[in-house]
């Protein structure tokens, strides 16, 4: 292999990472889509049918005139928000009874992120008509997700590829709210390096159809943006901060895609991405040679007003060797320049059978790990394994 090729690593970033804080991330979608109204056909790559007053009409994708308000506020209605933007606040009402009987109500300010309602926005998207934001869920709540919003949309005709115009942003927290989840600078940092290393792989590998969408919507951070953890919205990773405080992370990179199997397959790479980086960070921050820099660059900018259309990415071999243990801790693998999920070879077998047995025994995760550590298991396929027999 050309050693101008091979990822290094500047010890002197080295920093104490508690990284079991990113074994059990939450994320938060947005579901950017159109209403197809003929419910069977895609829109156009330029142009999408909208509901006007007088019936279907084409409008141009970022008119947000040809959006119908009404069906806006038809989701925002089903989902129990108010249409536009908030940032995860909102209002909900609170009852009071006074000593004489009489009772009222009184608007309060609350986190929707902590609310029960899965949805916390519905908006006009500036790249699409519609845009639906999930308050942050972990792994176990995916199957709310699937039924009560991606189902539903998709019930009502939403396409959610828009002709390479959809993006499927996650934002990943710590926690579910906002006020405790603090990311380390270094792991943040090293996530920029290595999407700026890897970032032609990366576009391939987030792509749900023969083209992807544009470089323009997920741009590439400059060496400055990643001293600073930059928060500028339109990186292809950007921060979301508070008092200085990193308490999440937006990712930018995977398309829009109307298949929920390679949604979540998508969010469990990009889970494993995080827990890598988080990794790697007790042991320095990422380097990379200036060759690789150029190469990626030239790429970002000869398709930032343009599709890219599927290609074949080596290095994608390379990632996935890098990443190999937290891909196997998330129970997915990279084949074929796509994310797949993770094939139990002859010993996952026999791992989950001996799982099953301490389970049904009444042994607890950490007793199990113990055990079958000593038997010569890999810790990693031992929790990814205990995950998917439900062992908490």
């Amino acid at each position: 292999m050309d050693k101008k090729n091979v990822v290094g690593l500047n010890k002197s970033y080295k920093k104490k990472v508690n990284v079991d804080n990113y074994d059990n991330l939450y994320v938060g979608f947005e579901f950017e889509f159109a209403i197809d109204m003929d419910n069977n056909t895609s829109p156009s790559s330029t142009r999408l049918m909208a509901l006007g007053d007088d019936g279907p009409e084409e409008v141009p994708y970022n008119s947000g005139g040809g959006t119908n308000d009404k069906k806006m506020e038809e989701i925002a209605k089903h989902f129990g928000v108010e249409r536009g933007k908030n940032n995860g606040r909102g209002n909900k009402k609170h009852k009071i009874e006074l000593s004489n009987g009489q009772n009222f109500e009184v608007p309060v300010n609350c986190d929707l992120y902590n609310e029960e309602n899965l949805v916390c926005q519905v908006y006009n998207d500036g790249s699409t008509p519609f845009e639906v934001v999930t308050r942050p869920v972990n792994m176990k709540m995916f199957g709310d997700v699937k039924t009560e919003v991606f189902e539903w949309l998709k019930g009502e005709g939403a396409d959610m590829w828009v002709g390479g115009r959809a993006g499927l942003h996650m934002t990943f927290l710590l926690d579910h709210h906002m006020e405790r989840s603090k990311w380390d600078e270094v792991v943040v940092q090293n996530m920029m390096q290595y999407l700026r290393c890897y970032y032609q792989e990366l576009v391939e590998l987030g792509r749900c159809n023969d083209v992807s969408r544009k470089t323009e919507y997920r741009r590439l951070m400059s060496l400055d943006s990643v001293q600073e953890c930059s928060n500028t919205h339109h990186n292809a990773i950007a921060t979301r901060k508070r008092d200085g405080r990193i308490w999440g992370i937006e990712v930018r990179m995977p398309d829009g895609c109307n298949d929920w199997d390679e949604i979540v397959r998508t969010c469990k790479f990009w889970m494993a991405f995080i827990r890598h980086c988080a990794n790697i960070s007790k042991y320095g921050r990422i380097t990379f040679d200036q060759c690789i820099w150029d190469t990626q660059k030239r790429f970002y900018e000869n398709h930032h007003s343009t599709d890219i259309e599927a290609q074949s990415c080596d290095r994608l071999t390379q990632l996935a060797k890098q990443m190999k243990e937290s891909l196997n801790f998330y129970g997915v693998d990279i084949r074929e320049g796509k994310v797949c999920d993770f094939v139990q070879d002859g010993e996952g077998e026999e791992l989950l059978e001996e799982v099953w047995v301490r389970v049904l025994e009444g042994d607890k995760k950490l007793d199990i790990v113990k055990e079958l550590r000593g038997k010569g298991f890999d810790n990693a396929k031992i929790v990814n394994a205990c995950r998917e027999v439900g062992v908490k």
